[in-house]
């Protein structure tokens, strides 16, 4: 899992060079994610049943 958090995470945030508020959930960070129901990562379809978004700490749905 950490292999994979990384490569969506934090490596983007990197390439982007947004890496000082992007790509970590830390204080001081802008807070982006996706909560879905069940496993991604054992299940794909779970990326399609989006629980929560929040955008910049804020829920945006």
């Amino acid at each position: 899992m950490r292999t994979w958090s990384i490569s969506a995470t934090s490596l983007p945030a990197r390439l982007c060079r947004l890496e000082h508020r992007k790509g970590r959930l830390a204080p001081g960070m802008d807070a982006d994610i996706l909560a879905v129901a069940g496993d991604p990562l054992t299940d794909p379809a779970a990326l399609l049943d989006v629980r929560a978004v929040f955008r910049e700490g804020h829920r945006v749905r």
